[in-house]
Protein backbone atom coordinates (compact mmCIF):
# COMPACT_ATOMS: atom_id res chain seq x y z
CA UNK A 1 0.00 0.00 0.00
CA UNK A 2 1.55 3.42 -0.77
CA UNK A 3 2.34 5.84 1.85
CA UNK A 4 0.85 8.80 -0.10
CA UNK A 5 -0.83 9.72 -3.31
CA UNK A 6 -0.51 13.23 -4.70
CA UNK A 7 -3.18 15.11 -7.07
CA UNK A 8 -0.56 17.24 -9.24
CA UNK A 9 -1.26 20.60 -10.92
CA UNK A 10 -2.01 18.59 -14.19
CA UNK A 11 -5.35 17.35 -12.66
CA UNK A 12 -3.50 13.72 -12.37
CA UNK A 13 -4.13 11.74 -9.16
CA UNK A 14 -0.58 9.52 -8.94
CA UNK A 15 0.40 6.36 -6.56
CA UNK A 16 4.38 7.27 -7.53
CA UNK A 17 4.76 7.31 -11.53
CA UNK A 18 1.44 5.35 -11.74
CA UNK A 19 -1.58 7.16 -12.90
CA UNK A 20 -4.77 6.44 -11.48
CA UNK A 21 -7.52 8.85 -11.93
CA UNK A 22 -7.41 11.91 -14.40
CA UNK A 23 -9.55 15.28 -14.57
CA UNK A 24 -10.11 16.49 -17.73
CA UNK A 25 -11.66 19.53 -19.86
CA UNK A 26 -15.49 18.56 -19.75
CA UNK A 27 -17.92 17.93 -22.54
CA UNK A 28 -20.67 20.29 -23.10
CA UNK A 29 -22.64 20.42 -20.21
CA UNK A 30 -19.61 18.92 -17.98
CA UNK A 31 -17.95 20.61 -15.39
CA UNK A 32 -15.09 18.15 -15.81
CA UNK A 33 -14.62 14.51 -17.12
CA UNK A 34 -12.36 12.08 -14.75
CA UNK A 35 -11.06 9.44 -16.29
CA UNK A 36 -9.53 6.42 -14.94
CA UNK A 37 -8.47 3.68 -17.04
CA UNK A 38 -10.36 2.83 -19.50
CA UNK A 39 -14.15 4.41 -17.40
CA UNK A 40 -15.07 8.07 -17.46
CA UNK A 41 -17.37 10.25 -16.20
CA UNK A 42 -18.67 13.65 -16.38
CA UNK A 43 -19.18 15.99 -13.28
CA UNK A 44 -22.36 17.74 -13.73
CA UNK A 45 -24.04 19.96 -11.53
CA UNK A 46 -27.35 19.03 -9.51
CA UNK A 47 -28.90 22.36 -9.68
CA UNK A 48 -28.41 26.01 -10.85
CA UNK A 49 -26.17 27.19 -8.39
CA UNK A 50 -24.24 26.03 -5.56
CA UNK A 51 -21.86 23.23 -4.74
CA UNK A 52 -23.55 20.34 -5.24
CA UNK A 53 -22.40 17.85 -8.30
CA UNK A 54 -22.87 14.22 -9.65
CA UNK A 55 -20.48 12.24 -11.02
CA UNK A 56 -22.09 10.92 -14.27
CA UNK A 57 -21.62 8.32 -16.66
CA UNK A 58 -21.16 10.66 -20.38
CA UNK A 59 -24.32 9.27 -21.34
CA UNK A 60 -26.33 10.51 -17.97
CA UNK A 61 -28.00 7.28 -17.52
CA UNK A 62 -26.43 6.20 -14.12
CA UNK A 63 -25.12 8.62 -11.46
CA UNK A 64 -21.76 6.88 -9.60
CA UNK A 65 -21.44 9.24 -7.28
CA UNK A 66 -23.47 12.40 -5.74
CA UNK A 67 -21.54 15.49 -3.74
CA UNK A 68 -24.08 16.71 -1.28
CA UNK A 69 -22.31 20.22 0.34
CA UNK A 70 -22.45 20.49 4.30
CA UNK A 71 -24.77 23.17 5.43
CA UNK A 72 -22.18 24.47 6.93
CA UNK A 73 -18.72 25.50 6.43
CA UNK A 74 -16.37 23.73 3.00
CA UNK A 75 -17.02 19.93 2.62
CA UNK A 76 -20.16 17.49 2.46
CA UNK A 77 -20.55 14.05 1.72
CA UNK A 78 -19.82 11.93 -1.59
CA UNK A 79 -22.37 9.30 -1.84
CA UNK A 80 -22.07 6.41 -4.07
CA UNK A 81 -23.35 2.77 -5.02
CA UNK A 82 -20.89 1.03 -3.30
CA UNK A 83 -19.18 4.03 -1.00
CA UNK A 84 -19.77 7.01 1.02
CA UNK A 85 -17.39 9.55 1.56
CA UNK A 86 -16.81 12.54 3.98
CA UNK A 87 -15.37 15.23 3.08
CA UNK A 88 -14.17 18.07 5.62
CA UNK A 89 -11.95 21.14 5.58
CA UNK A 90 -10.04 21.96 8.82
CA UNK A 91 -11.34 25.28 10.20
CA UNK A 92 -8.24 25.87 12.24
CA UNK A 93 -5.50 24.60 9.84
CA UNK A 94 -5.30 26.07 6.79
CA UNK A 95 -5.61 24.39 3.30
CA UNK A 96 -5.79 20.51 4.72
CA UNK A 97 -8.63 18.54 4.63
CA UNK A 98 -9.84 14.98 5.37
CA UNK A 99 -11.64 12.41 3.65
CA UNK A 100 -13.06 9.23 5.69
CA UNK A 101 -15.77 6.47 5.14
CA UNK A 102 -17.23 3.77 7.33
CA UNK A 103 -15.73 1.20 4.50
CA UNK A 104 -12.48 2.61 6.07
CA UNK A 105 -11.16 4.88 3.31
CA UNK A 106 -9.08 7.39 5.01
CA UNK A 107 -6.43 10.61 3.73
CA UNK A 108 -5.25 13.83 5.21
CA UNK A 109 -5.11 16.21 2.75
CA UNK A 110 -2.30 18.96 2.29
CA UNK A 111 -2.57 21.76 -0.41
CA UNK A 112 0.54 22.84 -1.52
CA UNK A 113 1.40 25.82 -3.79
CA UNK A 114 5.05 27.51 -5.01
CA UNK A 115 6.74 23.96 -6.12
CA UNK A 116 8.33 23.53 -8.74
CA UNK A 117 7.37 20.34 -10.81
CA UNK A 118 8.50 18.33 -13.95
CA UNK A 119 5.86 18.62 -16.57
CA UNK A 120 5.24 15.01 -18.40
CA UNK A 121 7.06 15.99 -21.63
CA UNK A 122 9.98 17.02 -19.02
CA UNK A 123 10.04 20.72 -18.98
CA UNK A 124 9.81 22.45 -15.72
CA UNK A 125 6.39 23.90 -14.32
CA UNK A 126 6.48 26.43 -11.69
CA UNK A 127 3.24 26.94 -9.36
CA UNK A 128 4.17 31.02 -7.88
CA UNK A 129 1.20 32.25 -6.33
CA UNK A 130 -1.05 31.22 -3.38
CA UNK A 131 -4.15 31.22 -6.01
CA UNK A 132 -2.43 29.03 -8.50
CA UNK A 133 -3.67 25.26 -9.00
CA UNK A 134 -2.38 23.67 -5.64
CA UNK A 135 -1.06 19.93 -5.99
CA UNK A 136 -2.36 17.75 -3.08
CA UNK A 137 -0.79 15.64 -0.95
CA UNK A 138 -2.84 12.30 -0.06
CA UNK A 139 -1.57 11.13 3.17
CA UNK A 140 -2.28 8.66 6.33
CA UNK A 141 -4.21 6.17 3.55
CA UNK A 142 -6.64 3.55 4.99
CA UNK A 143 -6.36 0.32 3.42
CA UNK A 144 -10.12 0.88 1.03
CA UNK A 145 -8.70 4.08 0.01
CA UNK A 146 -6.23 2.03 -3.00
CA UNK A 147 -8.88 0.15 -3.88
CA UNK A 148 -9.03 0.78 -8.28
CA UNK A 149 -12.79 1.70 -8.19
CA UNK A 150 -12.20 4.23 -4.96
CA UNK A 151 -10.09 6.11 -7.73
CA UNK A 152 -12.33 8.55 -9.54
CA UNK A 153 -14.39 8.92 -6.46
CA UNK A 154 -10.67 10.43 -4.79
CA UNK A 155 -10.43 12.64 -8.33
CA UNK A 156 -13.78 13.98 -7.68
CA UNK A 157 -12.76 15.03 -4.09
CA UNK A 158 -10.08 15.97 -5.35
CA UNK A 159 -11.69 18.41 -7.97
CA UNK A 160 -14.11 19.82 -5.24
CA UNK A 161 -10.92 20.75 -3.28
CA UNK A 162 -9.30 22.22 -5.67
CA UNK A 163 -12.34 24.74 -6.59
CA UNK A 164 -12.89 25.25 -2.84
CA UNK A 165 -9.18 26.26 -2.70
CA UNK A 166 -9.11 28.78 -5.76
CA UNK A 167 -11.98 30.24 -4.99
CA UNK A 168 -13.17 29.99 -1.26
CA UNK A 169 -15.19 33.27 -0.68
CA UNK A 170 -17.37 32.59 -3.83
CA UNK A 171 -19.43 30.03 -5.34
CA UNK A 172 -17.81 27.85 -7.78
CA UNK A 173 -14.58 28.78 -9.36
CA UNK A 174 -12.39 28.25 -12.34
CA UNK A 175 -8.97 26.24 -12.00
CA UNK A 176 -8.38 25.33 -15.60
CA UNK A 177 -10.15 22.02 -15.78
CA UNK A 178 -13.41 22.81 -13.62
CA UNK A 179 -16.00 25.46 -14.49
Amino acid sequence: MPTTLVFDIDGILRDGDRELARIETGDEGAYARVSSGSRAYDIARKGREGWHFSLLDPSGARTLAEFRPARLGRGGVIAGDNLTMHLRSHLLKARHWTISSPEGMSAAIACRTGLERVSPDGAPRVVVAPTCRPELVLSELGEATTHEGAAPMLAFACWLIIEWELMPNVGMGSSGVGP
